[in-house]
């Protein structure tokens, strides 16, 4: 945890870490896993899907997307199970997203089946007392027993990729620093259905991607002093959301020119009876129209980019309002919105704002 807190005082410290997503060479690429799919149940029960890029980047972070339902990536397909109710029987089908072709597993079920596990090419279901496993290339199901604890590691060079859930909060651990005790991924998970490493990435999908999966909804607040006078000092210590990958677009893909043109990364911190703010803006030009939306549990902030400070890197601010929660996970978002002129407006987003809330938001 230390060596990612003092990498984000880095990234603090010259600009956030908004400078693109190069990926950082190593030896061992051929060999590890480049992403994961994970399909976990969360703590209201409902099933939650999830992309992590397993390559470390120039900001020395994952890349971690989300979806609701039951979708499951193997870098060549996506497919998704969906329970269908029709004459009083349950039958699960099995959507291809990119070739739009559906299959139902050949059993008519009373009752709501339970997922059990899924890996590729196999589902674990129960229904009432009795467990089967379904080949979903062949189509076919088969009485069976209780599935095997799903294969949690990867090896690899030290001490290989490991995910593990502790007290709901599914954490990784990386091949690239030995002392890293596991970066948090996830919250509010009950138990993991699904997952897959990704070996190789063949996928031709990538927008259809890029629309079901978006970025987490919360954000981590710690304990500080925070001096609203528009120098990030006192932020050295705080641990950044970047906001500057093709995936957190929401609108304005044609005229977005990279991380240069419209990126953002926001901190947070509670200081007395307030929660703050603090971040960079990346823009080539800011003017009319131009404004960063926060929103952090009922407090909802519009910020107005043409009144921040400016200097070689883009615009910085810094902001305190009072809030009543503490400090831990808190839901949140953020959407930068760069009105360009003769354009059509990007937005790039933490995650989704839709009526004022946060979309896909993991835990209240």
């Amino acid at each position: 945890m230390d060596g990612r807190r003092s990498v984000g005082a880095l990234l603090l410290a010259v600009g956030l870490g908004l400078g693109g997503c190069d990926q950082l060479a190593s030896t061992s690429d051929a060999v590890l896993p480049v992403q994961l799919s994970l399909l976990v149940e969360l703590d209201d029960g409902s099933p939650l899907s999830v992309v992590v890029d397993l390559r470390r980047n120039t900001r020395h972070q994952l890349d971690v997307r989300v979806s609701r339902g039951m979708r499951f990536f193997d870098g060549v397909h996506l497919m998704e199970a969906t329970p269908i109710v029709a004459d009083g029987a349950t039958t699960l089908r099995f959507n291809e997203l990119l070739s739009h072709r559906w299959r139902d597993l050949p059993m008519r079920m009373g009752r709501q089946p339970e997922i059990l596990a899924m890996r590729m090419g196999e589902v674990s279901i129960k229904v009432a007392d009795r467990v089967f496993t379904c080949d979903t290339d062949r189509w076919s199901c088969l009485p069976a027993v209780a599935p095997n604890e799903l294969p949690y590691e990867h090896p690899g060079p030290g001490r290989g990729f490991h995910l593990w859930v502790e007290d709901g909060t599914a954490l990784l651990t990386l091949p690239m620093d030995e002392t890293d005790a596991g970066e948090p991924i996830l919250r509010g998970i009950k138990r993991v259905i699904g997952l897959h490493w990704v070996r190789e990435r063949i996928f031709e999908g990538d927008k259809i991607l890029d629309r079901l999966y978006r970025g987490r909804s919360d954000v981590r607040v710690d304990v500080g002093s925070v001096t609203v006078d528009g120098e990030l000092d006192e932020w050295a210590s705080a641990v950044p959301t970047v906001v500057d990958s093709p995936w957190q677009l929401d609108d304005g893909v044609a005229s977005w020119a990279g991380p240069r043109d419209a990126s953002f990364s926001v901190a947070a911190m509670r200081s007395g009876t307030e929660l703050c703010f603090a971040g960079r803006v990346r823009d080539q030009a800011i003017g009319p129209g131009d404004r960063l939306e926060l929103v952090a549990g009922a407090l909802h902030v519009d910020l107005d980019l043409t009144q921040t400070p400016r200097d070689w890197f883009g615009g910085r601010f810094e902001l305190c309002q009072a809030h009543p929660g503490g400090t831990g996970v808190l839901p949140f978002a953020a959407t930068l919105t760069d009105v360009d002129p003769q354009e059509e407006p990007t937005v790039i987003a933490s995650a989704p704002i839709e009526l004022g809330r946060p979309t896909g938001v993991l835990r209240e």
